[in-house]
């Protein structure tokens, strides 16, 4: 297990004025550790668990996938007044954790505010997770 925590943090780069929604996006997750592959994860699980040390999450570099192509609501959540993004494409970071990034981030659009994210959510039958620049879901 040697290097076990070498690594673990994903550093990423988002414009401040992002920061808020992507914080937001990420929930609990932002605390989940990274590490490089499956056998690492286990190793870690099985050592909380012989020290009673608690619960973690982790993702090994290996086995994450990327979210899928876009949903035909979220290309079309575009089309609509105030839409900023994909989350994940308002993050930058190491190429090798770019799954990582998709899977927890590339589902989520951002919109500039409240009234016009509920106006594409209501047209799109709230079938696309929206987060405001001031964090609301």
């Amino acid at each position: 297990m040697q290097g076990f925590f070498e690594n673990t943090a994903v550093k990423m780069t988002v414009d401040e004025k992002y920061v808020v929604a992507v914080e937001t996006s990420l929930g609990a997750s932002i605390q989940n550790i990274v590490v490089d592959e499956e056998r690492t994860a286990r190793a870690a699980i099985n050592c909380l668990k012989r020290n009673n040390a608690g619960r973690a999450t982790f993702f090994p570099l290996t086995s994450v996938r990327a979210a899928a192509e876009p949903t035909r609501e979220m290309k079309q959540a575009a089309s609509f007044n105030g839409y900023i993004g994909v989350a994940s494409d308002l993050v930058s970071a190491d190429a090798k954790f770019g799954a990582i990034l998709s899977s927890m981030l590339g589902r989520i659009i951002v919109f500039d505010n409240l009234e016009n994210a509920t106006e594409m959510a209501k047209e799109q039958k709230f079938r696309v997770k929206i987060v405001t620049l001031d964090g609301q879901i």
